[in-house]
Parts: structure tokens; C-alpha cells; sequence
């Protein structure tokens, strides 16, 4: 994916945790606690290793949190997963709300094993591993929750847009951290671009602490080239997603652009990328119009919400070879 924004480099450092414990701050201060794992505890309950994944927060419904749990049964790096980051894992354990599934390296890759039961604790999830298969067990892992801002949607056609940025969305305040908080949508049109001026309630930038959390968030907005509602995906034939990347893993990272893809009757296809820019609390593309196959009817279709995808690496220093131990 092509970087249309700044790009900051910034080596953090890094925490070791000797034992299965909670993240001593916030990863994510001004985000959704759910979002943000506090910790990991695995104990002996017979002749089962229980897993207890907590979070800072009590997740509002399952079926916004998925995962991986990576587990070197041996503590050996030089078997199992060859993978840089997850080196020596010998099972991977892949969770979507209440389900589970865990894989065995096999080879040059993890093969299904079994499926497993998942039990919800309000504020994490808990799963239950045979001792057997776990002689020396490590962990390290990572979750993603997904989060909407839903808003009213609305249609307005690009002939309709002049020189100026015109207001064509406006919402109201919702329960979510401010830069995840959509305001408005503004648009204007010149010499064949299209800039979109998306403006929220705070800096659309999340407050990363440690080194091992990123954050991708955006708004998709559809085009409809000929005004038929008949023709392409449910009308629209072409894609615009607006978005920013802030991550720290380890190193600090922004981007702020935007891609096109175009119907081609029976999936969408990459069409080309776009800039975008950070202006106080708005974000502002140029959303290029050239080589588009536009008719004086087309119209933007705004709808379906903003979007954040959040994920947090554990420990916090995953990328640098972090594992959590036990006993």
C-alpha cells in the first residue's frame, strides 16, 4: 500500500513481564477498553491449561472480537513456526467470538487440529488446552475488534458539487472516543478532483502507548456512474475508501490515503490509490476523477457507517521476539 502521508519513525521501548500478568498501562488511553488487552493468565485446572484473555473493558456484543493466541509448547524457537514474529510456536489457536479452532505446525504451515470451547467472561474470553500437548508452554497473542459509527445515510450527485466544499453528511455525537467520532462530510469539485473533507470530533488520531498496537480506521463511500440503481453492486460502480493507519510496531507509523476498486460484474477490483492529509480534526483526500467513467447522473452514495478496525499485540514486546511464561 502506497504511504501518501508522513511517515514517523521512533524506536520505543520495550517491556518484559516474567510471568502471566496485566499490562502495567493502557496500550490504547483514549480508545474503547475492550479494545485493549489487560492481560493473560493461564493456570493448571487438572489435566487442562485454562486460558483467561482479560481486557480493560466489557465487550458491548462477541461477535466484535476475533483473535490469535500463539503458543510455543516446548519454549523452543528453533522448532515449530518459522515465522519471524511468532518463531517456535508449535500450536496457533484462532477465536471469533465463542468459537475456536486450534492448529498444529506441520511442516511449512499450521494444519487444523480440533475445534474448541470458548467460554465468555464479560470483560475476556476463556478457553481450555490438554496439559499433554503443552509440556513447556510460552504465549503470545494478538486480538482485533471492529467498531462502527453508524450515521444516516445519504445521495447527493456530482454535479451538483461547485469550487467550495459543500456540507453533504452531518452527524451527531455518538458514544465513541472522539477521533473515532464522525462530525461531517464535506466535498467540493475542481479541474477533475474530488476532495472530500471528512471532520471529526476530536484529532482523528489515536493516543498509542507501547510498541505493539495498531489502529485502521475509515469510511467508504460508493459511486453510482450511471444514476441506475439496476446496474453494478447494488447500484455502484465504483469504491472509495477513505482511511488512516496509525500503528507503533515497534516503530511509529501513519499513513492517510484512500484506494478506488471498480465493479467488474462479479467482485471488486483495485483501481488505483489516492493522498490524503491531516488538518486539525479533518481528514482531506484528493480523490482523482480522470479515467473514471462517469455519466452527468453519477451520484455519491454514503452509507453503512465509518469504520475502525483496532488490534493489540501481547506482550508489548511481540515484535521483538516477546513471549509470556509460566510456571
Amino acid at each position: 500500500m502506497r504511504r501518501t502521508a508522513c511517515a514517523l519513525i521512533l524506536l520505543l521501548s520495550l517491556l518484559t513481564t516474567p510471568q502471566v500478568m496485566g499490562a502495567s498501562d493502557r496500550d490504547l488511553p483514549n480508545g474503547p477498553g475492550y479494545a485493549d488487552i489487560k492481560g493473560l493468565r493461564a493456570v493448571t485446572q487438572g489435566n487442562y491449561y485454562v486460558l483467561r484473555l482479560h481486557l480493560y473493558g466489557y465487550l458491548p456484543r462477541l461477535n466484535i472480537i476475533s483473535g490469535r493466541i500463539y503458543i510455543d509448547a516446548d519454549s523452543n524457537s528453533s522448532t515449530g513456526c518459522t515465522w519471524p514474529f511468532e518463531r517456535g510456536s508449535d500450536f496457533l489457536v484462532l477465536f471469533s467470538g465463542l468459537r475456536a479452532k486450534v492448529f498444529r505446525w506441520r511442516g511449512k504451515g499450521f494444519r487444523y487440529l480440533a475445534n474448541l470451547s470458548v467460554g465468555f467472561e464479560g470483560d475476556g474470553i476463556r478457553l481450555a488446552l490438554p496439559k499433554t500437548l503443552l509440556p513447556k508452554p510460552r504465549f503470545k497473542l494478538w486480538t482485533t475488534v471492529t467498531i462502527n459509527d453508524p450515521f444516516i445515510p445519504t445521495v447527493f450527485r456530482l454535479r451538483d458539487l461547485g469550487s467550495n466544499y459543500t456540507r453533504i453528511l452531518t452527524d451527531g455525537m455518538d458514544e465513541l472516543p472522539g477521533w473515532l467520532d464522525l462530525i461531517s462530510v464535506s466535498a467540493r469539485l475542481a479541474d477533475g478532483v474530488l476532495w472530500l473533507m471528512l471532520t471529526y470530533r476530536s484529532q482523528p488520531l489515536p493516543s498509542l502507548n507501547g510498541s505493539s498496537f495498531e489502529a485502521l480506521a475509515g469510511v467508504t463511500i460508493m459511486v453510482d456512474a450511471d444514476g441506475n440503481p439496476r446496474t453494478g453492486y447494488k447500484g455502484a460502480e465504483y469504491a472509495l475508501t477513505l482511511r488512516r493507519l496509525y500503528s507503533k510496531r515497534p516503530l511509529l507509523e501513519l499513513s492517510i490515503d484512500g484506494k478506488i476498486d471498480a465493479w467488474s460484474g462479479n467482485r471488486w477490483q483495485p483501481l488505483t490509490d489516492f493522498p490524503g492529509g491531516l488538518l486539525g480534526n479533518s481528514l482531506i483526500y484528493r480523490v482523482p476523477l480522470t479515467g473514471l467513467n462517469l455519466s452527468k447522473g453519477a451520484m455519491m452514495i454514503i452509507s453503512g457507517g465509518g469504520w475502525g478496525i483496532l488490534r493489540d499485540y501481547y506482550p508489548d514486546n511481540y515484535f521483538r521476539q516477546g513471549w509470556i511464561t509460566v510456571g
